[in-house]
């Protein structure tokens, strides 16, 4: 298998790119839906250097994926009633996945804290300090937060129903990058 795209399947590349940000997606919500109930201390301290940690690196993985797919496009949908459906889920969650992590950090600077990673390396800041708009940033990281699993939902039952109900090769594409 090729590490770039064909016009009928994901290569190698857009497939680790597509498991690696699933698999980090899924952490960091669930790591932001246990953050939310830790007292304050260092277990919450840890907690939130892992999520800013793993929510800058979503953030560039994305930005290779976007990238990627400009030098190597990824196949469209296979044809049925949900092509349109998939597209706009697609697009949804790629706004998604870069509002995340932006929205998180804006929050995170306007605390007056600043967004900190593992080994104590400061993001650069790209928001004032100012309450207000960190309240509201983070209401919006939460809100996104909530839509993102509802669409991640979807994009799994959407998988597993053309796998085991339509039985054509769109779960297979990400999983194997067979076309067939």
């Amino acid at each position: 298998m090729a590490w770039a795209n064909t016009t009928a399947a994901f290569g190698r590349t857009s497939r680790l790119l597509h498991w690696t940000m699933a698999l980090g997606s899924l952490a960091m919500l669930a790591l932001g839906l246990i953050m939310v109930r830790l007292p304050p201390g260092m277990t919450l301290v840890n907690a939130l250097t892992w999520h800013k940690t793993i929510g800058a690196l979503l953030l560039v993985l994305v930005g290779l994926r976007l990238v990627w797919h400009q030098v190597s496009p990824p196949p469209p949908p296979l044809p049925g009633p949900g092509a349109r459906v998939a597209g706009w889920g697609h697009m949804m969650l790629y706004l998604l996945m870069v509002a995340m992590p932006v929205l998180g950090w804006v929050g995170s600077d306007a605390t007056g804290g600043g967004s900190w990673v593992l080994g104590g390396w400061r993001l650069p800041q790209i928001a004032p300090t100012a309450p207000a708009l960190s309240d509201a940033a983070f209401a919006l990281h939460r809100a996104c937060g909530w839509v993102l699993m509802v669409l991640v939902a979807g994009h799994v039952a959407a998988a597993l129903w053309h796998h085991w109900r339509r039985r054509d090769a769109t779960l297979r594409r990400m999983l194997r990058g067979d076309a067939t």
